[in-house]
């Protein structure tokens, strides 16, 4: 009799032992799915993140194009202004 109680006993524990592997089995699984998910998360953020910072270097290289531009404009506009009034001066 003790020795089947304690078989018992022994199943008892082997069934909730065998349990908590499955549960931790499932946990393990759960969390290999969400690190392979973060990983791919990870990999499409780091790819937009190139995009953005190439987007952005095309960005500056216009706007230093336009500042150039505008500023050529501007010695341009200087000159024809200081013709335009010696023009003026000399008809007058």
């Amino acid at each position: 009799m003790v020795a089947e109680s304690r078989v018992g006993d022994a199943e008892d524990h082997l069934r909730r032992a065998k349990t908590q592997n499955e549960d931790v089995s499932r946990q393990l699984q759960d969390a290999n799915a969400l690190v392979s998910r973060l990983g791919q998360e990870n990999l499409e953020l780091h790819r937009s993140l190139q995009d953005l910072d190439s987007g952005n270097a095309g960005l500056a290289k216009a706007n230093s194009s336009l500042q150039q531009e505008l500023e050529e404009t501007k010695m341009k506009l200087e000159d024809e202004t200081r013709v335009c009034k010696q023009n003026l001066t000399s008809f007058y």
